[in-house]
C-alpha cells in the first residue's frame, strides 16, 4: 500500500507569493512544515528571506532562528511573528541566550531590516533582510 502525504507533495519552488516578491533559491522544511525562500547580494552582502510556516491551526506565532556561532538553541538569533489580538500581525527580533527562552524582543549580532510578517490561508511568512554579522560580538 503506497500513501502520499500532501504535506511531503509541497514544494518552495514555483511558489507565487502574493506580495509579487520574488526569490532566486528556497529550501523545503517538511519536517517543520515550512519554506525557506531568499535572494542574496553578494554587492551589499545582504540575505533577503522568506520564511513560511504552513498549517497554522489554533497557534497564532512562529519563529525562525540562526546560531552564527554554534549549533546549539543558546546563542541563536530569532524572527519571531504572532497574530495580535486585534487581529494584525507582529514581528521582531530576539536573541536567544539559554533553553528557557520566553522570546522577549532584543537586539540580534547582525542588522535586520524590512522585517514584517503576514497570515493568509492557514500560513504565516516572516519577510526580513539580514546583514553582515558583527564579528566583534564573538572576540
Amino acid at each position: 500500500m503506497s500513501m502520499i502525504f500532501s504535506s511531503t507533495a509541497q514544494s518552495c519552488k514555483g511558489y507565487a507569493f502574493s506580495s509579487n516578491k520574488i526569490f532566486r533559491a528556497c529550501n523545503d522544511l517538511p519536517y517543520l512544515n515550512s519554506y525557506l525562500h531568499w535572494n542574496y547580494d553578494s554587492s551589499s552582502n545582504k540575505l533577503q528571506i522568506a520564511y513560511r510556516h504552513t498549517g497554522i491551526t489554533s497557534s497564532r506565532w512562529v519563529s525562525w532562528a540562526i546560531n552564527p556561532t554554534s549549533t546549539g538553541m543558546a546563542g541563536s538569533q530569532a524572527l519571531v511573528a504572532f497574530q495580535q489580538t486585534d487581529g494584525t500581525m507582529r514581528a521582531y527580533t530576539s536573541p536567544i541566550s539559554s533553553y528557557q527562552t520566553s522570546l522577549q524582543e532584543g537586539k540580534l549580532s547582525f542588522d535586520v531590516s524590512d522585517l514584517s510578517a503576514t497570515l493568509a490561508s492557514k500560513e504565516i511568512i516572516i519577510f526580513a533582510t539580514i546583514g553582515t554579522f558583527k564579528q566583534e560580538h564573538y572576540c
